[in-house]
């Protein structure tokens, strides 16, 4: 063979390699980019969680257990039946229960929580609506949680209470 020959056959191995190195590189910048796009999800849900739990800690914060009208005022503006101080408190305190319980719940359902915290939750949210403030004010305050924590409540909690009683 020529000289000509070995040096075709040799730019064609080069080739060959560098194909093959370019679809390695392709695989893994496919890798990094799919990475890339479950972060940008997971930080975009992050942060929807954390504007929702602001606008609920916003919601809060004016009437926190602070000042006895302006409880009163925040309870009978969303039609909840209101009675002394200490039980308006007890109302707040049922209704920022609630709303805490709704923001772990969305964030485990957005992803942004692992099974192992979300079942130690779960059994805390269980708990809470044994009480009997939270399944006064909860038929009322149903309307105003997000419809799918609303059916967990529902399906879940709440049946499985009713399951246990029996």
């Amino acid at each position: 063979m020529k000289l000509v020959d070995w040096l075709q056959i040799l730019s064609i191995a080069f080739v060959a390699v560098a194909l093959i190195l370019n679809v390695l590189q392709m695989r893994y910048v496919s890798r990094q980019t799919n990475e890339a796009a479950r972060q940008a999800f997971a930080a975009n849900a992050a942060l929807r969680q954390a504007t929702y739990q602001n606008v609920l800690a916003q919601e809060f914060h004016f009437v926190h257990f602070s000042n006895p009208s302006l409880i009163k005022l925040h309870l009978t503006s969303r039609g909840y039946e209101t009675g002394s101080d200490e039980e308006n408190q007890r109302t707040l305190y049922a209704l920022t229960r609630i709303n805490s319980h709704e923001s772990t719940f969305l964030a485990y359902a957005a992803g942004l929580l692992d099974d192992d915290a979300w079942h130690g939750w779960r059994n805390v949210i269980r708990t809470d609506f044994e009480s009997p403030k939270l399944n006064a004010i909860w038929p009322y305050a149903r309307q105003f949680y997000a419809k799918s924590y609303v059916a967990f409540i529902e399906t879940d909690i709440l049946t499985q209470k009713e399951t246990r009683a029996v």
